[in-house]
C-alpha cells in the first residue's frame, strides 16, 4: 500500500505539481537572478540583462528587491533588455515621483485653490485632531506606470505562471521582516517593493502593511535559490556611504546613518547567502545616488562593465542558439488578450468615485479594452484630492470568464478633510506693514455624487471668510450646483489733499448660487443667483463720520474661465482668462441697477530657462456706486508693487504688467528650481468711468528672488512705484491671483 500511495503521488505531482512549462526552464543550464535595490542605480540590472542575453544564457527565475522588482518584473513579462532601457529614459521621473500630474488633468477648482497664495503641503483633519500623510507621496503615478506596463500580465494570479518565475520581496512594517509576495496583483506587489518608508504611502495588501524591501533584504539571494535552477547571479547596486563634505544637514546625516545600517545588513546577508558556484555582481557607480533618476541611465553600461568582468564564470550556463531560440519564443509569449469589457466594479473596500466618473467608466463597456480611457478617468478622480490612490486591474467574471474592469479607490488616511495655509508679507520700513495669513479647507463629502465642501478664511489687511458647497449633478457630464456664501472685511484709507486721515471699515456679506458646466478640466462656464449688504462704518482717525452706510445688494453673476497654463506656481506657456459680470437690479433686492464686469488674463512664454509672464485685469462699473462687491484691489508684488497687499480698493480699476524670470536647476521630487526676475507694471484704480489719462497711471516695477519648495513657491522681493511707495515682501503664493 504504501509502495502504491508514493507512486500515485510521483504521478500525480509530474502531472500537476509545476507550472505548465517548467519543462522549458532549462534546469540543466539555469540562473535565478537576485535584483537589489537601489533607486536609480537599479538601471544597472540592464546592463547585466544585456550581457546574459549576448551570452544566450537562460534565467529561469528573478527575486527583485525595490528598484530591482520594477526591472525583474518587466523582464519577467518578455520585456527586452533595449525595452527596458527605453522605458527608463522616456519616463518622466520627477512626475512619477511625486504625484506631480499634468495640471490639464487637474480639475479647475483645484487649480484656481494653486493660485491663492496657499501652499502645496496639506494636512489631514480626522477625529478632530490633525493628522499627517503617511509618505510625503501617495505613489498614485508610481502605481499607474507600472500598471500600465505590466498590463500583458493583467488576470495572471500566481507568479510562477509568468514566463520568467518572479518573487517581488517588501517588508513588513509591523514585524520588521521581509513579505516574499508569489500571487496577486503584480503591479501592487512590485509598487509595494518600491515603497521607500516616510516618501511613498506604504501598501496595504492581506492584512499587511509593506513598504521598501531593502529595509529588510535588500539583495534577495536566499528568495532567488528557492525558486530552483543550479545558481544565483546576485546583482547588488546598494548605494554607498556620503563622504564627509557631503554631511552637511540634519537630513543628510540621518540618510546616513540609514544607509550605514543598510549596508551592514546587506554585506552580512549576502556573504552568508552565497554558495559556491553562485556569481555577485557589483558595478561601479561612484557619484549615481539613488534619487537622481534623471542620470540614471548612466547606470547600463555600469551593470554592463560589472557583468562583463564575470562573464568566464557565467558562460558555464550558456545554451546554443536553437536552444535559445525556444526560450525567447517561450519568455516573448504573453501578450493581453484583445476581448471587450463587459462590465466594470468596485473592488471590496473602495470608495465611491461620484456618479459622474462611474457614468465615464461605464461608458467603456461592450468595447475593447481602452486602458488609456481607463487611466484618464482615473487620473482625473484623484487629481480632484479626495483619494490616497485610485487604482485599476483587468479581472474575469468567476462563472463565465468574461473580462471586466475592477478598480479601488483609497480614501486618505488622514481624513476626509485637508488643511492647506499661506502668508504674505510686506513692509516699507517706515512703519507701514502688512500681512496676510490665510487657511484652506477642504472636506470630501461621502455621497454618491462626489461633492465637496470648500473653505477660505484669512485674517490681516484683509479679514475674509468663504464657503462654498461644489455638487456635481451625476447624471448631467459636467453640470455642477455651488451654493456659496462669503464675508469679508477691511479698512480703507481715506486721503484728503494727499493727507492720509485714517481709515473706515467695510464689510460685505452675500450668498447665493451658482449653475455652472465643465466643459473640460481647463473650462467653467457660470451662472447664478445672489443676494446681500454692504456696510460702510467709522475705522481709525481723526475726520467726522456719522452714522454708517448700508447698501443692499441683489444680482445675477455670470462667468467664463479658462486655465490653460502648464503650472500654477511659475508658469512657462498657456494662459489664464477669468471673466465675470454682474447686472445689478432693484427687482432683485438690489438698491440701484448698475453692472460690473470683472476681466483677468495672463499668458505665459518661455524659452529654455527664460519666462516672461503678460497680464491684463481691469474692473469696470456701471450705473449706482457697490463698495467692495464691485470694487477691485490692486498692490503687492508685481501687482502695483512698491503698495502693501490689496493696499489700493477702487470700483474702477486697471493693470498691465510684464513679470520675466528665469530658472536656475530643475526641480526635484522635493521641489529645488531657484528664480531671479523682475516685473514692470502700470495701473490705478479709480472712482469715475472716463477714458484714462496715461498720467494718472502708476507705473511700479519689482526685483525678486524665489524658491520652488515643498511648501510652495517662496518669494523674497523688493518693489517700489512713481508715486514714491516702496515695500518689501516675503512669503508663499503664485504670481497668479484670481479675483473669485
Amino acid at each position: 500500500m504504501n509502495r502504491l500511495f508514493v507512486i500515485a503521488c510521483v504521478f500525480w505531482i509530474s502531472l500537476h505539481g509545476t507550472p505548465a512549462h517548467a519543462a522549458d526552464r532549462w534546469d540543466a543550464a539555469c540562473i535565478n537572478l537576485a535584483l537589489g535595490g537601489g533607486g536609480a542605480r537599479g538601471a544597472a540590472h540592464i546592463g547585466v540583462l544585456k550581457v546574459l542575453e549576448r551570452e544566450r544564457i537562460p534565467v529561469c527565475g528573478i527575486a527583485g528587491t525595490s528598484a530591482g522588482s520594477l526591472v525583474g518584473a518587466l523582464y519577467a513579462v518578455g520585456y527586452a533588455p533595449d525595452d527596458i532601457e527605453r522605458i527608463l529614459a522616456r519616463t518622466d521621473w520627477d512626475a512619477v515621483l511625486t504625484d506631480e500630474l499634468p495640471r490639464e488633468a487637474v480639475p479647475l477648482r483645484v487649480k484656481s485653490e494653486d493660485l491663492r497664495s496657499l501652499t502645496r503641503f496639506r494636512l489631514g483633519v480626522r477625529d478632530g485632531s490633525i493628522a499627517l500623510p503617511r509618505g510625503l507621496v501617495d505613489g498614485q503615478s508610481l502605481l499607474a506606470l507600472v500598471r500600465n506596463l505590466l498590463l500583458p500580465a493583467a488576470g495572471i494570479a500566481r507568479f510562477d505562471e509568468l514566463p520568467i518565475a518572479f518573487r517581488a520581496v517588501a517588508t513588513d512594517i509591523e514585524t520588521g521582516r521581509s513579505a516574499v509576495l508569489d500571487a496577486g496583483d503584480l503591479p501592487l506587489a512590485v509598487r509595494a517593493s518600491m515603497s521607500v518608508p516616510a516618501v511613498f504611502a506604504p501598501v496595504e495588501s492581506d492584512g499587511r502593511v509593506l513598504v521598501d524591501g531593502g529595509i529588510s533584504d535588500n539583495v534577495p539571494i536566499d528568495v532567488a535559490r528557492s525558486l530552483g535552477g543550479r545558481v544565483v547571479v546576485a546583482v547588488d547596486v546598494t548605494e554607498p556611504l556620503a563622504k564627509r563634505e557631503d554631511l552637511d544637514s540634519p537630513l543628510a546625516i540621518t540618510y546616513q546613518m540609514v544607509t550605514a545600517l543598510m549596508m551592514d545588513r546587506t554585506q552580512r546577508r549576502v556573504q552568508s547567502s552565497l554558495r559556491e558556484g553562485d556569481v555577485l555582481v557589483q558595478p561601479e557607480l561612484d557619484g549615481l545616488k539613488s534619487v537622481d533618476f534623471a542620470n540614471g541611465q548612466r547606470a547600463v553600461p555600469a551593470g554592463a562593465a560589472a557583468a562583463e568582468a564575470a562573464v568566464a564564470a557565467l558562460r558555464a550556463f550558456a545554451v546554443d542558439e536553437s536552444t535559445w531560440a525556444r526560450w525567447q519564443a517561450r519568455r516573448r509569449a504573453m501578450r493581453f488578450p484583445d476581448e471587450v469589457v463587459t462590465f466594470v466594479r468596485a473592488l471590496d473596500g473602495s470608495a465611491g468615485l461620484g456618479a459622474h466618473d462611474e457614468i465615464r467608466l461605464a461608458a467603456l463597456v461592450d468595447r475593447p479594452l481602452d486602458e488609456a480611457a481607463v487611466a484618464q478617468v482615473l487620473r482625473e478622480s484623484y487629481a480632484s484630492g479626495r483619494f490616497a490612490a485610485v487604482d485599476w486591474r483587468a479581472t474575469r467574471d468567476a462563472r463565465d470568464r468574461t473580462l471586466g474592469l475592477a478598480y479601488r479607490a483609497q480614501a486618505r488616511d488622514s481624513g476626509p478633510t485637508q488643511l492647506n495655509f499661506g502668508l504674505r508679507v510686506s513692509d516699507n520700513f517706515q512703519g507701514d506693514n502688512s500681512y496676510l495669513l490665510s487657511a484652506g479647507l477642504t472636506h470630501y463629502v461621502d455621497d454618491e455624487a462626489g461633492s465637496e465642501l470648500r473653505g477660505l478664511f484669512s485674517i490681516g489687511s484683509i479679514i475674509r471668510a468663504r464657503g462654498e458647497w461644489f455638487r456635481p449633478l451625476g447624471a448631467s457630464p459636467g453640470l455642477f450646483l455651488r451654493p456659496q456664501v462669503d464675508y469679508s472685511t477691511v479698512s480703507l484709507p481715506v486721503v484728503e489733499d494727499g493727507m492720509n486721515l485714517g481709515t473706515v471699515r467695510a464689510r460685505k456679506l452675500a450668498a447665493g448660487v451658482d449653475l455652472g458646466w465643465l466643459a473640460d478640466s481647463s473650462t467653467e462656464v457660470r451662472l447664478g443667483l445672489f443676494r446681500g449688504r454692504e456696510r460702510l462704518g467709522r475705522g481709525i482717525g481723526s475726520f467726522p463720520v456719522t452714522g454708517s452706510f448700508e447698501n443692499d445688494l441683489g444680482w445675477i453673476g455670470s462667468g467664463f474661465t479658462r486655465d490653460t497654463l502648464d503650472d500654477g506656481r511659475f508658469p512657462t506657456r498657456g494662459y489664464r482668462l477669468d471673466v465675470q459680470y454682474d447686472a445689478y437690479r432693484t427687482w432683485l433686492g438690489s438698491g440701484a441697477d448698475g453692472e460690473a464686469l470683472n476681466a483677468t488674463w495672463d499668458q505665459a512664454f518661455s524659452r529654455g530657462p527664460h519666462t516672461v509672464l503678460l497680464g491684463a485685469r481691469t474692473s469696470l462699473r456701471y450705473g449706482e456706486p457697490v463698495l467692495l462687491q464691485a470694487g477691485d484691489f490692486l498692490g503687492g508684488l508685481t501687482q502695483l508693487s512698491g503698495y502693501a497687499d490689496s493696499a489700493l480698493l477702487g470700483p474702477r480699476s486697471v493693470l498691465a504688467r510684464s513679470v520675466y524670470y528665469r530658472r536656475f536647476g530643475d526641480s526635484g521630487p522635493l521641489g529645488g528650481s531657484f528664480y531671479l526676475g523682475a516685473s514692470l507694471e502700470a495701473g490705478n484704480v479709480f472712482e469715475r468711468l472716463e477714458p484714462i489719462d496715461a498720467s494718472a497711471l502708476i507705473l511700479a516695477g519689482s526685483i525678486f528672488a524665489a524658491a520652488d519648495t515643498p511648501l510652495g513657491p517662496l518669494f523674497l522681493g523688493f518693489g517700489r512705484a512713481d508715486s514714491g511707495e516702496s515695500s518689501v515682501y516675503l512669503g508663499f503664493g503664485s504670481l497668479l491671483r484670481p479675483r473669485r
